[in-house]
């Protein structure tokens, strides 16, 4: 039985995964193609999210739902960290200009813009550098939300300073030990109320860590034996299970954004990497460094982690 109706919203596990399928294949054969979806359900703002998360570059609906599918489209690009900070910042400015000028005072206008501060791009090309260990630049500014030219220069920047270092031979960027001791300045001035806030959720992501791991074990082998993925029955049955773990991660997700707004990528991220091996990429469940559900899964725990000071050797969580 459909949780809702399917001329409304989207059925992600049916329907959701051809198009994540169809626009992953369009993508592979043409970078460039426009992706665009009509019907009732681009006016969903449920559907909206995980049509953007899919890479739909358009939608269209009937035109009564036209304000609420923009609303929903520019809300799920600022979850998913994909709008540069100096546009935000400028949108800050224009709202808050047009806004006082009604009322007449400029400097009032000057002063609300103020108020949105720029994001810390050391910090978090630091503390991205730190929670993947290698990474490529593109990985760097999916995991930050800053936009790809503020992550190169960053990078160059750090790289000048003796706090990374580039591997040019598989253009992969490593923090070095003073590019450490200075993600560790930094996050020790990580606000106490958004440390607060993830470690109010922290132990029941931990319970989820648990049925994680037992799912990947189940995942990778069957009754004993490596698991060579030729019982689409069987691993069918393992990607609903996946999915029913999603759900109950969920609430989880939500109070971590809640607390840290950037956090938010990962709820996307983990329905994109769900949403791919629903429709046929094994790897996407537990590969390495494909931007699996379990690679996903990875870092936002080694993020809390990091940001809780949890010492993960005397919490016996891998």
């Amino acid at each position: 039985m459909l949780a809702a109706d399917p001329f409304e919203t989207l059925d992600r596990a049916g329907v959701g995964r051809l198009v994540a399928g169809a626009c992953r294949d369009a993508r592979d054969a043409r970078p460039d193609i426009k992706l665009g979806i009509c019907g009732e359900q681009a006016g969903d703002p449920a559907s909206v999210r995980f049509l953007v998360d899919c890479g739909v570059d358009y939608l269209s609906c009937s035109p009564y739902r036209v304000p609420i599918a923009r609303l929903a489209v520019a809300q799920a690009l600022l979850a998913a960290r994909r709008v540069s900070a100096d546009v935000l910042v400028a949108l800050v400015a224009l709202v808050a200009n047009e806004a006082n000028v009604a009322h007449g005072s400029e400097e009032d206008a000057e002063q609300t813009a103020m108020v949105c501060p720029p994001i810390d791009a050391e910090f978090l090309v630091l503390h991205a550098l730190r929670i993947k260990g290698f990474a490529a630049a593109g990985a760097v500014a999916e995991l930050t939300g800053l936009d790809a030219a503020a992550v190169a220069s960053e990078l160059a920047r750090l790289v000048e300073a003796g706090h990374a270092r580039h591997i040019a031979a598989r253009d992969l960027y490593q923090l070095q030990p003073p590019g450490r001791e200075r993600h560790a300045t930094l996050l020790a001035t990580v606000p106490q109320a958004s440390v607060a806030g993830l470690r109010e959720h922290y132990a029941t992501f931990l319970d989820l860590n648990l049925a994680f791991k037992d799912l990947c074990t189940a995942w990778q082998t069957r009754a004993g034996e490596p698991n060579d993925h030729t019982d689409a029955v069987y691993d069918a049955a393992r990607i609903d299970e996946l999915g029913q773990l999603h759900e109950r991660a969920e609430p989880v997700l939500r109070g971590f954004a809640g607390a840290v707004a950037r956090f938010d990528s990962y709820r996307h991220r983990l329905a994109t990497a769900l949403a791919r091996a629903a429709a046929g990429e094994s790897r996407m469940f537990t590969g390495v460094m494909c931007g699996s559900y379990h690679d996903v899964w990875m870092e936002l725990h080694e993020d809390l982690i990091q940001l809780l000071g949890v010492d993960r050797h005397a919490e016996g969580s891998f």
